[in-house]
């Protein structure tokens, strides 16, 4: 019996310690499904194991404190995920600060590429004209560019040399950033992933204001990480 107790305290130790971990250290590593999972995962974990230490720890006089823990535990990491998503923007950021400082250079010393994305996914964009590698893929067009491209044809289209879209392309594959836009005052902004317009990234800002929309949608969050780099939010 004392065994499963201390197995059953183990588990609540994990699952009002993992929320913290996961949007600290690890929720802009693992994805938004991943970090969700586990999140609720811990939640459970957490109060099943209160409830059971509580009724079975018959000879702990301090047993009625577990609901309490668990319940406060849920409460503050609320109200720190602020300070917690800061904490991640930030590790993020330095794991791949060389690699979006290059981006950005490249970016701005090129000149001619304002939108892209990494073409890895259904979707693929460069600038204006919507892109497919080859003839049998299956890409969403725009409104912008209703009809469909060759890869080739697109950088003829666009005036942009194979070079250079392919280091820009790999940068963005590097750092995990889906696609990028130059927004109108000059801020790069860098889409990390999301759901049709609540999207997340990151974005290089000279003047540090926040821009109102960025091409994902209008922004609600934004947060400076370091130097001229940002983290922000759409809803």
């Amino acid at each position: 019996m004392k065994i499963k107790l201390r197995t059953t305290a183990v588990f609540f130790i994990i699952g009002a310690a993992v929320p913290y971990l996961l949007l600290a250290f690890g929720g802009r590593l693992i994805g938004p499904f991943l970090f969700a999972f586990l999140l609720l995962l811990s939640l459970i974990l957490l109060i099943l194991s209160a409830i059971r230490l509580t009724i079975t720890e018959t000879g702990n006089p301090h047993r009625f404190y577990y609901l309490p823990i668990a319940i406060g535990a849920i409460v503050l990491f609320w109200y720190s995920r602020g300070l917690l998503a800061h904490i991640s923007d930030f590790i993020y950021f330095k794991l791949n600060e060389s690699a979006l400082n290059k981006m950005v250079s490249d970016i701005k010393s090129y000149g001619k590429i304002e939108k892209m994305s990494d073409g890895q996914r259904s979707w693929k964009i460069l600038n204006g004209t919507a892109y497919e590698f080859n003839s049998k893929d299956t890409v969403r067009e725009f409104e912008t560019s209703p009809k469909k491209y060759l890869l080739n044809e697109a950088l003829a289209r666009e005036g942009v040399d194979r070079q250079h879209f392919e280091a820009i392309r790999q940068g963005l594959i590097e750092t995990e950033y889906m696609s990028f836009a130059i927004l109108p005052d000059g801020t790069i902004s860098f889409t990390e992933d999301g759901l049709i317009d609540n999207c997340y990234g990151i974005a290089y800002s000279e003047t540090g204001t926040m821009p109102t929309y960025n091409d994902c949608g209008e922004l609600i969050r934004w947060a400076k990480i370091s130097g001229h780099w940002y983290a922000w939010g759409t809803t």
